[in-house]
């Protein structure tokens, strides 16, 4: 189930919306709906109101009284598995899709901006059902959501542990000598190597996750009472020195990761829509530069959709796959093209991929200018150094030169 298009009228930027969400001509996926999708535009464009209304259409199914009139909205939704189309158009209050025509395999998963676990997590403890959250198909993954669903994850690797557990008991009861060193050394190699071939699912986690958190020095804490799992009330990460880092510690960036990343892979939803709203939120650019492809290796039948303030993350996407908002003369917001003429793979003069930094800041996100004025200031500076030098032949000129190489480097300048 994946989003084709969408069309608003007369909802509040949007006077008259059409969005085409599928491969165009040329391509080999000609027609078909897009595997992932960037939303970028000025303040007050309205990305997130799209993401808002993806939500609520397929949550509540519009049937609210607080929406204009005349109110239309139309989405086209597939079901790869009857390979159906749904409409809905010009309708005030269209159908539930969730209950009525929704692929029941699939899940929409939104998070929203600024994502963050609560400081302590008490503070959430009587919302938690992990049963509950198993079973839905919608998902607002506010801060108590993603607690809900850390606590199925736990539900569902308790078979594995207690499957460990049972093993090293049994094997240590039937030891003949409980004094006997060599038998001890024997039998703990014995469970290793049953650890190895039935590896329990809070260690298959961690090797999941492991090779993000690697980038920054950490990894997740395997290293705990398998008698105690029950109690983990949340996940604790290990740096390179040993030192265990609570979630109370995490910076904003490792929160942000791991917030998204545990409901992708404790949900393992089959298809559906993921969208997250500034998906950059505490992310340093390199980390960015990955994220988009983790997200898709992570959930590849899922539909992802974010909207984003940053180039970086905008660069991972094809220019089809780019809504670029823009307000009109009429303060309107609308589409703005990035193809001449028909909709074909050959008409697009944008490609996020080709450009360098300074051009997706100045073609895509609106710069006028590729620096400062400062910087502008001191390239004339060194444009006059430049001329002095070649004129100069006098004791000046080596002060002349180390002033010039000096302020050449501060710019990121080839020097003479």
């Amino acid at each position: 189930m994946f989003l084709k298009s969408i069309h608003i009228k007369n909802y509040r930027q949007f006077e008259n919306l059409g969005l085409d969400l599928t491969y165009p001509k040329g391509h080999r996926k000609e027609g078909e709906p897009l595997e992932k999708i960037c939303i970028i535009g000025d303040n007050g464009t309205g990305k997130t109101t799209l993401l808002d209304l993806i939500l609520n259409y397929y949550w509540h199914g519009f049937d609210k009284g607080d929406l204009p009139n005349p109110f239309y909205l139309e989405y086209t939704t597939v079901d790869f598995r009857q390979d159906t189309e749904l409409k809905f158009t010009n309708t005030k209050h269209p159908i539930n899709l969730k209950q009525e025509y929704a692929d029941v395999n699939a899940k929409i998963l939104f998070f929203p901006t600024g994502i963050n676990l609560p400081s302590s997590l008490k503070e959430k403890e009587d919302t938690i059902n992990a049963e509950d959250a198993a079973k839905k198909s919608i998902y607002d993954l506010n801060n108590s959501e993603t607690l809900k669903i850390w606590e199925q994850l736990r539900s569902s690797m308790k078979p594995s542990i207690e499957k460990e557990l049972l093993y090293r008991l049994e094997s240590l009861k039937g030891m003949k000598n409980q004094n006997d060193i060599h038998e001890l050394k024997t039998v703990l190699s014995k469970i290793e190597k049953f650890k190895a071939d039935n590896q329990n699912d809070y260690d298959k986690f961690a090797e999941f996750l492991n090779p993000l958190l690697r980038r920054f020095h950490l990894k997740l804490n395997t290293k705990i009472d398998l008698d105690k799992f029950d109690e983990i009330r949340f996940l604790d990460l290990r740096a390179k020195d040993g030192t265990i880092i609570p979630m109370e510690k995490w910076s904003t960036g490792i929160r942000q990761l791991i917030y998204t990343i545990l409901p992708l892979y404790a949900l393992k939803p089959e298809t559906g829509i993921i969208m997250i709203d500034e998906a950059e939120n505490s992310l340093y650019p390199n980390t960015q530069r990955s994220i988009i492809d983790f997200y898709k290796s992570v959930c590849p039948d899922m539909q992802l959709i974010i909207a984003t303030h940053s180039p970086i993350l905008a660069s991972s996407f094809e220019p089809w796959e780019v809504i670029e908002l823009k307000f009109n003369e009429k303060g309107k917001v609308e589409r703005k093209p990035y193809f001449k003429g028909e909709n074909h793979v050959d008409n697009y003069h944008i490609r996020p991929m080709y450009l360098q930094w300074d051009s997706l800041f100045m073609k895509m996100f609106g710069l006028d200018t590729d620096s400062n004025e400062e910087r502008n200031d001191m390239l004339m500076e060194l444009a006059i150094l430049k001329r002095d030098l070649k004129k100069s032949s006098g004791a000046d000129k080596e002060a002349l030169q180390e002033k010039y190489e000096t302020l050449a480097e501060q710019l990121d300048w080839a020097t003479l």
